[in-house]
């Protein structure tokens, strides 16, 4: 979550999405909680309905940086399967890639599944969208459109992974994640998935 988006890191942008969606959560009187992770869970606040938990999360995730570490989902869904008892809506903000490098992440989620309802938010990635649409005037354009357009197909291909394997995945670009992240789980109580 280290890579930027514009002015933003992707890690900025899932903070902000998170808060967003732990306040609409709240204010409908929905358990919620957080845990950041990289490869070692570096914060992690329970679910709970008191007044003051979306400032709790605020505080869990305000010193938080971004880092190149593989993430440890073992640690981290183990850690979330012994805390979160009752069926809960597990989102997680995440940067997916391609089915190789999301396998762990797609094993995962698996295990979550029928217990708790996974929500994948990924943030597509412009730069990597405006190669692979992009009219190439060189060998070299040629090339890198050619490699960001098989990007791109693998990206699709672990979303579709992942779909099969029970989560809900919502892929969204920059100007959309907070919006795309709070309108699924609006979408999801009222149909009563969760």
């Amino acid at each position: 979550m280290a890579a930027r988006v514009g002015d933003a890191s992707k890690l900025d942008l899932a903070t902000e999405a998170a808060l967003m969606l732990a306040h609409v959560a709240a204010a409908r009187q929905d358990a919620v909680g957080m845990m950041a992770f990289g490869r070692e869970v570096l914060s992690f606040i329970p679910p709970d309905k008191r007044a003051g938990q979306v400032g709790r999360i605020l505080e869990g995730l305000y010193r938080l940086q971004p880092t190149l570490d593989e993430p440890d989902y073992a640690a981290a869904f183990s850690l979330l399967a012994g805390k979160a008892r009752k069926r809960a809506l597990v989102v997680v903000f995440t940067d997916l890639v391609d089915t190789d490098t999301s396998e762990r992440l797609l094993a995962h989620v698996s295990a979550l599944c029928p217990r708790h309802l996974p929500l994948l938010v990924a943030l597509r990635d412009p730069d990597l969208e405006r190669l692979a649409n992009c009219v190439p005037v060189s060998v070299e354009e040629a090339y890198q459109r050619a490699i960001a357009g098989q990007v791109l197909a693998r990206r699709e291909e672990a979303i579709l992974a992942l779909r099969h394997r029970g989560a809900v995945v919502v892929d969204a670009a920059a100007g959309a994640f907070t919006v795309s992240a709070v309108d699924r789980y609006l979408e999801l109580k009222e149909t009563a998935r969760l």
